[in-house]
């Protein structure tokens, strides 16, 4: 069975919006799970102060944070 690792968490929605389409395009699996009551905000208020964990392979980490490493250039 394949181990999954957390690889980021935001509470931005407009990354996660960036980030789980690159992965996908990329061939990366990966989990999406809402932290607290998130997911509930996100229907009903479309925000989510929570944050969002994203899990993916942990055989496909590094390619994942290449991928993504362009979010932190600017801090």
């Amino acid at each position: 069975m394949e181990k999954n690792f957390k690889l980021f968490r935001t509470v931005n929605q407009d990354e996660a919006r960036i980030i789980i389409p690159l992965l996908e395009d990329n061939d990366i699996p990966l989990v999406k799970k809402h932290r607290d009551a998130g997911g509930i905000m996100e229907v009903y208020m479309e925000m989510n102060l929570y944050g969002i964990d994203l899990y993916i392979p942990e055989d496909k980490f590094e390619e994942a944070e290449q991928l993504i490493s362009f979010l932190n250039e600017d801090k």
